[in-house]
């Protein structure tokens, strides 16, 4: 681990006994002895865990054809997400491969605030820096910077309650895909970043979003002290428990959640991971002008052009599935798992165990129910394609 970075809560992690390990060049937690992997899960699902996130890469765009800009590299609408509110999208190459994926949020009607992920931190500086550089021309005015300052997620059914509590602030008007900065006790939406944005500031952005499926927040403290004290004071409450990078994962597969690098990469474009929804239908016209438009629409428009699609699968006993082994049907080779893992939620005490994954696998076979066989070592294993989420999902969202 010679060389990783610390985040800001690394002595909370040390004093909490976390095992460290390298992730994306940043020492972070993949269990604590608190609990087992299993428990830590199950823990989330139904009472709140606390995520160091630090690691990823966070990027704040400012000028008045920031959405415009934006527009040219990914497939969505940003200029129809209302300030206050966030959207899931991928940043693509030429050819519509997913160059990363991201969350961006529009903090106000010409400043946005992205979030990517921490082991492409150097790949997507220099891709939005470039595109940045041909678009602007000289006449834009756009203003760009990327940090990586705390970053902290707060997830399952009884977060809001937490973080309510933690921050004075009523959290009952936030949903699911909203946003509010929170500055000297006061909620402030859809005006932009301000000065007290800032290291020495008592600022912090609050997002009701995540990546395990249930209801949670991710919080960007920019002051460290800050950031170490709304932890300490959400884990002075047993209920809250820090989660590591294992369970974090199990987490994701169940709620059918994309990973870079698994279910994302430059060759995959967002037709084939099953991303239709984040093509704005606005964007799906000759016109569209985004990187890879081209292969993206065209898929869209003719089914026979998708090599394959990504889909959820489950199969009892045994051991998970592995990223890279061939899945078949009636005997023919149809596709690869790209994640897999045993599932904490669908496996139950009297050891029953399931495990879950997700593939690529070719037409026809991705239908929901299709029997499969999976490669589990050297053993071809009988399981069934699934839909995603794997597990139902809980987001706050209006009645």
């Amino acid at each position: 681990m010679s060389g990783a970075l610390k985040t800001p809560f690394y002595d909370l992690h040390k004093r909490l006994g976390g095992k460290l390990v390298n992730y994306a060049n940043y020492l972070l937690p993949i269990s604590y002895p608190s609990q087992t992997h299993i428990e830590s899960h199950l823990h989330v699902r139904s009472k709140a865990g606390i995520f160091d996130v630090s690691h990823m890469l966070q990027h704040r765009l400012v000028g008045a054809e920031a959405s415009k800009f934006l527009e040219s590299l990914v497939p969505t609408d940003i200029g129809a997400v209302k300030p206050g509110s966030c959207h899931l999208s991928t940043f693509l190459n030429d050819k519509g491969g997913v160059v990363d994926d991201t969350i961006i949020t529009k903090v106000g009607e010409n400043e946005i605030y992205f979030v990517s992920n921490g082991a492409t931190s150097d790949k997507i500086s220099a891709y939005i820096t470039a595109a940045l550089n041909e678009f602007q021309n000289g006449s834009h005015g756009l203003k760009y910077d990327n940090f990586k300052k705390s970053l902290v997620a707060i997830q399952g059914p009884t977060a809001h309650l937490h973080l309510s509590k933690a921050l004075k602030t009523d959290l009952s008007k936030i949903f699911f895909g909203n946003h509010f900065f929170l500055e000297n006790g006061e909620k402030v939406i859809g005006k932009g970043f301000t000065g007290n944005f800032s290291e020495n500031s008592n600022g912090l952005l609050v997002s009701r979003s995540g990546y395990t499926g249930e209801d949670g927040f991710e919080l960007s403290i920019p002051n460290p002290e800050l950031a170490n004290e709304v932890v300490e004071k959400l884990l002075q409450d047993s209920e809250v428990q820090p989660i590591g990078l294992a369970a974090r994962d199990s987490l994701r597969l169940e709620a059918g959640m994309c990973l870079y690098g698994n279910e994302l990469t430059e060759d995959i474009t967002p037709v084939e991971a099953s991303l239709n929804w984040i093509i704005s239908k606005s964007r799906r016209t000759a016109d569209a002008g985004f990187k890879g438009a081209e292969k993206v629409l065209a898929q869209l428009n003719d089914k026979s052009l998708v090599p394959y699609k990504r889909v959820g699968f489950t199969f009892e006993g045994g051991a998970a599935a592995r990223t890279g082994s061939k899945i078949f049907a009636n005997g023919e080779e149809v596709g690869f798992v790209s994640s897999g893992s045993q599932s904490p939620s669908l496996s139950d005490a009297t050891g029953k165990k399931m495990n879950i994954g997700q593939g690529f696998i070719k037409m026809p076979f991705h239908k929901k129910e299709t029997d499969i066989e999976i490669q589990v070592r050297k053993k071809t294993i009988a399981g069934k394609v699934k839909k995603l989420p794997l597990v139902e999902s809980h987001y706050y969202k209006p009645e």
